[in-house]
């Protein structure tokens, strides 16, 4: 194992290293579904700063 790959203090790579093929899966498709999730919070922040903006350009606000 060369230096640029030893696992550094804290890190969790020996812990990735033991999971089996079903329980990576199973953490793939959690990582997928907390990826969405927050892509969905900051598509609607996005959208409700882009509304304000927009009615105070307009003077409605």
């Amino acid at each position: 194992m060369t230096g640029a790959h030893r696992a550094a203090a804290g890190d969790d790579a020996q812990w990735w290293a033991t999971l089996s093929p079903d329980a990576l899966e199973d953490e793939i498709r959690s990582n997928a579904r907390s990826e969405r999730r927050l892509l969905l919070v900051v598509a609607l922040v996005a959208t409700a700063i882009t509304v304000v903006v927009l009615l105070l350009h307009e003077g409605v606000l």
